[in-house]
């Protein structure tokens, strides 16, 4: 409908972007919506993203504002890299800033490395599965964190769980606000 000049409607929308590090990544939605006095896309139904580094994530609704960089959905996530998974009811992304936040009913499942898989860490920092896993005084199974807020500062590295945190693993459990 070109009576709508300010914006442009998308149907069966298919990406591929690539990144400065050369990480590929893949999108797929059922529709879309592109302000372009503003150059907010607006995503709805199915949306499925995929990466080369391992990332992956399922959204029904999502909001990309391309000038300031932001990525948003109001609506439940669930984001995996390798075998870890974060689950939550919305997400705010700065690309910009490298930084994340899930927000509300945050599920966790972060698994600790095994000693066959190769990692670039010297040895676990906080925050990693394997590092909770010791805490707990267990070395293997899946270490499950719950939270009312994930914070994660790719940039610097850091991931702080807040709100009503508890950290499970078999019959391990630890509980703090933060």
């Amino acid at each position: 409908d070109f009576s709508k000049k300010n914006r442009i409607e998308l149907a069966g929308i298919t990406g591929t972007l690539t990144d400065a590090s050369k990480v590929v990544t893949k999108l797929k939605a059922d529709t879309g919506v592109f302000a372009t006095q503003t150059s907010v896309l607006d995503l709805a139904g199915n949306i499925a993203v995929v990466a080369t580094n391992g990332m992956a994530a399922d959204l029904s609704q999502a909001r990309i504002d391309t000038k300031a960089g932001t990525i948003t959905s109001a609506e439940p996530v669930r984001v995996q890299m390798n075998e870890n998974r974060i689950d939550a009811k919305t997400l705010e992304v700065q690309q910009k800033k490298k930084t994340a936040f899930f927000l509300g009913d945050v599920v966790a499942t972060l698994n600790p490395l095994q000693d066959n898989q190769p990692t670039t860490k010297a040895k676990p920092k906080a925050g990693d599965a394997t590092a909770l896993g010791q805490m707990m005084g267990q070395q293997s199974g899946p270490v499950t964190v719950t939270s009312e807020r994930l914070n994660v500062d790719d940039g610097a590295g850091q991931a702080a769980f807040v709100g009503s945190v508890v950290a499970r693993q078999g019959d391990a459990e630890m509980q703090t606000a933060q």
